[in-house]
């Protein structure tokens, strides 16, 4: 992928393990049964893996894998629906992340490379920060839609994004940052009447190191095993990140990942 911001970084931090919680991987896996979709998903060619990382936005809109039989409305609206209910648990309502998830559904893989492609405008960015013209989004509602769903829309938009910062065009840069700096205790003052209702890990996930996370993996999938069978298995398969597991950490290891697999 991309090199990525901050802001987006903690995006796919929480995307990666909200994917890994017990909810979603309930969730999914009821889906499957009820659309008639593979207990492990259909098998991903190379091609249609190359095809949704450049058009997933676009395709998964009405997307029907390859394998389906029934009427194909009906299948998109129960498809929508089972997202619909996850995407609630998340509670970062955005059409890509609803993309990835239905990618997962289908072919049980993490495209998280679709997230960097077919970007219209701000509205469809996957990121923690977003910058937003209000004058031209309240211009296109009040076209569109009489004043009560103007205002509903407008409510929609902004309910993951309470506070805005907006920005004169006469600017700069230093004086941007300069205002963020001093005004700060006022922006937290309102950030704070926000936070206590919302129950999320969002933005608080920390970069996992890689080798890390498959030994850790590897160890929660095959916990049935003895803690000493376990231990001398990672310490042949993953010998960088080895020095430090004997049968306690193992233990442990397993308890951390049953305990962070449950939260969303």
């Amino acid at each position: 992928m991309k090199k990525v911001s901050q802001s987006k970084q903690k995006l796919l931090n929480y995307l990666d393990a909200f994917m890994d919680s017990d909810f979603f991987q309930d969730s999914i896996e009821k889906a499957r049964k009820e659309l008639n979709v593979p207990s492990d998903g259909y098998k991903l060619s190379e091609d249609l893996r190359i095809d949704l990382i450049k058009n997933a936005f676009v395709r998964m809109f009405f997307y029907i894998p390859n394998g389906i039989t029934e009427e194909k409305k009906n299948f998109v609206k129960r498809t929508n629906s089972l997202i619909a209910k996850i995407i609630e648990k998340f509670q970062l309502d955005n059409l890509k992340i609803k993309s990835i998830f239905k990618i997962y559904l289908f072919y049980n893989e993490r495209l998280y490379e679709a997230l960097d492609e077919y970007i219209i405008n701000d509205r469809d960015e996957a990121n923690l920060c977003q910058i937003t013209d209000m004058k031209e989004y309240l211009n296109e509602y009040i076209t569109m839609a009489p004043p009560e769903a103007t205002i509903k829309a407008v409510e929609y938009k902004f309910k993951d994004y309470p506070i805005i910062i907006r920005i004169h065009p006469s600017a700069t840069q230093r004086d941007i940052t300069d205002y963020i700096k001093n005004y700060w205790p006022i922006l937290e003052y309102h950030l704070s009447k926000h936070k206590n209702k919302i129950t999320t890990r969002l933005g608080k996930m920390k970069t996992r190191n890689k080798k890390i996370k498959e030994r850790d993996e590897f160890i929660y999938k095959n916990k049935h095993l003895s803690r000493k069978e376990l231990s001398f298995l990672v310490s042949k398969k993953f010998p960088d990140v080895a020095d430090s597991i004997d049968e306690g950490s193992v233990g442990k290891i397993v308890s951390l990942e049953k305990k962070r697999r449950k939260k969303v």
